[in-house]
């Protein structure tokens, strides 16, 4: 999704960053090896100087914190990882596919993709920046299934899984393996999802409502329905 303005906004923010010494900078991140989200063009100046810990965390597809390429040898518990999504991202590149994403809205997009549509069948509900980090935090690290996996490791624990690697596998292609990855991913993100809206209940309001709009919209416009849920990207289960 392509944000006016966002482009400017991120080249000065590289060119404000840059004021910041090199051998600082370097400190600086050392101290604080995560990477932070962007939300203006001071942020990263700040961060720079060591000063955006204020800022939420960025995460990848798998709900793992991604971390700063540090010159300096800095100890620092967080980078102590205990699980590595090494083998699940290999298996996900090699099937031709990628996890789903932290989706910005629930349900659905957060803008309009097919006009003719009724509202209910073309968004979700929006996320903030910090209850979007919160999904990824739940997803990566809290929200468990009844084995007592993350996401993660439940994805890894594949790798020994007899009955998985039973399965065909077609490199690049759309394969059962590739199936039942998808299908362990999008149950870890419907629990959290409930784990959010459970945080939320304004959440839960919203997408309740937006529930209800498209039960009313499937029973009024049924010949439309079937191929919306294929225009939206990143929606959940």
């Amino acid at each position: 999704m392509t944000h006016p303005g966002k482009g400017a906004e991120r080249a000065m923010g590289r060119f404000v960053g840059s004021w910041v010494p090199g051998a600082m900078a370097q400190f600086t991140q050392g101290a604080d090896p995560i990477r932070r989200e962007y939300y203006g063009i001071l942020d990263q100046a700040k961060d720079r100087l060591g000063l955006g810990g204020y800022l939420e965390p960025v995460y990848n597809d798998f709900g793992q914190i991604i971390f700063k390429d540090t010159p300096l040898p800095v100890v620092n518990p967080f980078l102590q990882r205990k699980v590595s999504e090494e083998w699940a991202a290999a298996e996900y590149a090699w099937a031709g596919g990628a996890p789903p994403k932290i989706p910005e809205a629930l349900g659905g997009s957060q803008v309009p993709l097919l006009s003719t549509a009724p509202a209910s069948l073309h968004r979700g509900v929006p996320l903030t920046p910090q209850q979007r980090s919160r999904y990824a935090e739940l997803l990566g690290t809290e929200v468990r299934n009844d084995q007592g996996q993350t996401m993660l490791e439940a994805l890894n624990a594949k790798e020994f899984d007899a009955d998985y690697n039973r399965l065909p596998s077609v490199p690049a292609g759309d394969n059962a393996r590739l199936v039942e990855l998808n299908r362990t991913a999008r149950d870890f993100h419907k629990r959290t999802r409930e784990r959010l809206m459970d945080e939320h209940p304004d959440l839960r309001q919203q997408f309740e409502s937006l529930e209800a709009e498209r039960r009313a919209a499937r029973a009024g416009e049924g010949s439309l329905l079937p191929s919306a849920p294929i225009l939206i990207p990143g929606a959940q289960p």
